[in-house]
């Protein structure tokens, strides 16, 4: 298994048995319970490279800036500021890897498979952000995973991340890594 098939399965799944996600009309959406049922009514903030954010686009802006501070953490292998992005009773659920269920298992698990071997980045443009009600945001999108020591980008996935904003601290409940492909050349 190549380090990149490693990382995309490490990095990964957040949201995945246990919560539907639906883009309804905003006045209707029909989903069944579950345990966790999140549904997105609204249409998503759309984070480009190309689109300047309005003032009123103030949830996509933290999102965003949630994103690159989790992740720049996760490049440099701070791994005390990466366990902070994550709540401690988090799910993170992989195509490849599976499912693991705390943030020490998460950390460890980067530490073991990510740390000075794949660095990941977001592909521009495919950040989208959705609010939830006296929660916090889901965030979805695009990701590529790149080899360190070669600098080379060999794979990229599919992300669904599910913030929860309390006491003013931000931390990912749910993350979902999914889609993992290799980049094709």
């Amino acid at each position: 298994m190549r380090i990149a098939s490693i990382v995309l399965a490490t990095l990964a799944a957040l949201v995945a048995s246990t919560a539907h996600f639906a883009c309804a009309q905003p006045s209707r959406s029909v989903m069944p319970a579950t345990p966790l049922t999140i549904i997105a009514t609204k249409a998503p903030i759309v984070i480009t490279e190309s689109k300047a954010l309005n003032s009123d686009d103030a949830l996509a802006r933290k999102v965003s800036e949630l994103d690159a501070a989790v992740f720049d953490a996760y490049n440099q292998c701070e791994l005390k500021r990466f366990g902070d992005f994550i709540a401690p009773d988090v799910e993170f659920f992989h195509d490849n890897a599976g499912l693991m269920l705390t943030r020490a298992k998460v950390v460890e698990a980067t530490e073991k498979f990510i740390c000075n071997k794949v660095r990941r980045e977001l592909v521009a443009g495919s950040l989208r952000v959705y609010p939830i009600k006296d929660y916090g945001a889901i965030a979805i999108g695009e990701h590529r995973f790149c080899e360190m020591p070669a600098n080379e980008c060999v794979g990229v996935a599919k992300f669904t991340n599910v913030w929860r904003e309390q006491n003013g601290k931000w931390q990912m409940t749910r993350i979902l890594s999914y889609d993992h492909q290799p980049i094709k050349k």
